[in-house]
This record gives C-alpha cells, sequence and structure tokens, in this order.
C-alpha cells in the first residue's frame, strides 16, 4: 500500500493559438512545455505559411500540474 499522495509525471500544459487576420481567428489548442515549443508546434500543426508566421500567438490555457494537490 502507498503512503502519502502519488503524483503522476506533470503533463504539459495547453495553449490557445490565434492568428492575426483582418481579426483574429482562433485555430485551436497545442500542448507544449512552453510559449515558444508551442508556437513552433502551432506553425507545423496548422500548416501555416512563412509570411504569416509572426502573426501567431499563443496563451496558456491551462497547467495541469497547477491543481494538483
Amino acid at each position: 500500500m502507498l503512503r502519502g499522495s502519488f503524483r503522476p509525471q506533470a503533463e504539459m500544459p495547453r495553449w490557445s493559438v490565434d492568428i492575426i487576420r483582418h481579426r483574429t481567428e482562433h485555430l485551436g489548442t497545442v500542448v507544449a512545455a512552453n510559449e515558444q515549443a508551442a508556437i513552433e508546434t502551432a506553425i507545423a500543426t496548422f500548416e501555416i505559411e512563412p509570411a504569416r508566421r509572426n502573426r501567431v500567438t499563443v496563451t496558456k490555457i491551462s497547467d495541469r500540474d497547477d491543481n494538483a494537490g
């Protein structure tokens, strides 16, 4: 029997991905360790063309480890 709290390995946070066009357009979500990795993942996942890559923004929407008690 295990004593104390069992804490599984921390999962990476989720990031909301938007692109700025005439208006901001939500593309979806990605999972990545940090902001830069999230942007790189979004560019690959949503196949953002090179001319528009500087218009991708990400916002952290959850850090699954925050709720672990």
